[in-house]
């Protein structure tokens, strides 16, 4: 870890630059925990590294995967999920640095995912075009969505929204599905136009 300081505090965000070193392969990804004291930083040698904010110290190394080819925290806790090339998705809790679930499912990489907005699911996308939804406490997959409800070729990103039970993705057809629930609408029928989709719930 190297700092660069343009002021006399070191915990002046606004002045400050910390290097976080130990990826021996690229960095696929980053990111903040719930209230902004820890980051993650993934890469292709299979390493999530967790850090403290305010000094840069590694406080945890979580492996296990071939790869990471993207990673996100739980949005309430410190628990973070990861996919692999492998077909994989490894959550760990990062306190103890503990693997508790290793998702298996998808024919082919895992190219996005997430918790759900509430945090009580996780959605992953895959080269195989299946959308799956996981239970993280049990592990178990709860459905998958596949060519008959969802993409015909790789899912390359998602979101959550609503309360939890709104989903968006895109593939690389550049289709777009919605998924309400159970319920999935394939708006367009064209796979050389990006569609847009708005999704409304009425409680």
């Amino acid at each position: 870890m190297d700092i660069e300081d343009g002021s006399a505090s070191s915990n002046d965000y606004t002045s400050m630059m910390i290097r976080l070193d130990g990826h021996t392969d690229t960095v696929t990804c980053v990111g903040f925990n719930f209230n902004g004291t820890l980051a993650l930083t993934g890469g292709y040698d299979g390493i999530i590294r967790i850090w403290k904010v305010d000094t840069g110290e590694l406080v945890q190394t979580l492996e296990g995967p071939e790869d990471v080819e993207w990673a996100q925290w739980h949005v309430k806790g410190n628990a973070v999920i990861a996919g692999s090339r492998d077909g994989t998705v490894w959550m760990w809790l990062t306190h103890n640095g503990q693997c508790v679930h290793v998702f298996a499912g998808h024919d082919g990489a895992v190219a996005c995912g997430g918790f759900t907005k509430d945090g009580k699911m996780i959605y992953t996308g895959g080269e195989d075009g299946t959308i799956r939804q996981w239970m993280p406490k049990t592990g178990n997959c709860r459905h998958v969505y596949d060519e008959g409800a969802g993409h015909e070729a790789e899912v390359t990103c998602m979101a959550s929204g609503g309360d939890g039970d709104l989903l968006l993705s895109g593939t690389v057809l550049r289709r777009c599905i919605g998924i309400d629930d159970d319920t999935v609408d394939d708006s367009d029928d064209k796979p050389d136009r990006l569609c847009g989709i708005l999704m409304m719930k009425i409680d």
